[in-house]
């Protein structure tokens, strides 16, 4: 596994120096189309939200700080203390679509940027008539990007010792923020906020069975 420590390193006011122990990954995804994106965006705002890690579309893994430093990712209100125990991935993914006639529009202007042909089935996952908080249509993962997730992830559970523990099934991508606040091991930022998508339906959690 390769992972680019250079290229979207992010300034230090992005995170804070702090190292801590870790007992958490938290997987998102970033609502954008690339990692050069995402690292921009968060350096411009400088709010010291962020993440030590982004999946690019082509399976390139960055680094952009120390994971042992920590920023703020889940947006907990009242806390940082679930940001400072969990290491966060994010994974370059647009996130939920809306269809109008034969295609479909990612939330960029209103949801007026289109992002495929309804007969383009390989980038979308289609929830049919069940729906995903109030969405049907969500952005497909690339392959590269799950064939190197579970690698990356089992490396940050084995540097700090986190479980290599799944939420139960029935409770993946459901809003569960008391077993959230006690969890140790892998979870997503849906677990922890109602109104979060991330990582969403279209995601493969069997992936990470086997780490």
């Amino acid at each position: 596994m390769n992972i680019d420590t250079t290229t979207l390193k992010l300034p230090d006011e992005c995170y804070f120096q702090e190292k801590l122990a870790k007992s958490m990954v938290v997987l998102h995804f970033t609502a954008g189309s690339t990692a050069k994106g995402a690292a921009n965006y968060w350096t411009a705002s400088k709010n010291k939200v962020s993440a030590p890690y982004l999946l690019d579309a082509d399976g390139t893994i960055y680094q952009t700080y120390d994971p042992a430093m920590w920023s703020y990712h889940l947006g907990f209100k009242g806390t940082w203390a679930h940001d400072k125990r969990s290491v966060p991935i994010e994974i370059v993914n647009i996130g939920p679509l809306v269809r109008k006639g034969d295609a479909l529009y990612c939330w960029v202007n209103n949801f007026g940027k289109k992002y495929c042909d309804i007969s383009e089935t390989d980038k979308y996952v289609d929830l049919g008539v069940a729906e995903y908080r109030g969405y049907s249509y969500f952005a497909s993962f690339t392959k590269p990007q799950m064939d190197v997730l579970p690698e990356l992830v089992s490396s940050i559970t084995d540097q700090f010792k986190i479980q290599k523990k799944l939420p139960p099934k029935e409770s993946r991508g459901a809003f569960d923020i008391e077993a959230f606040k006690g969890w140790q091991g892998i979870w997503d930022h849906a677990a922890c906020r109602n109104d979060k998508m991330d990582v969403g339906p279209a995601f493969d959690w069997s992936l990470l069975e086997n780490l």
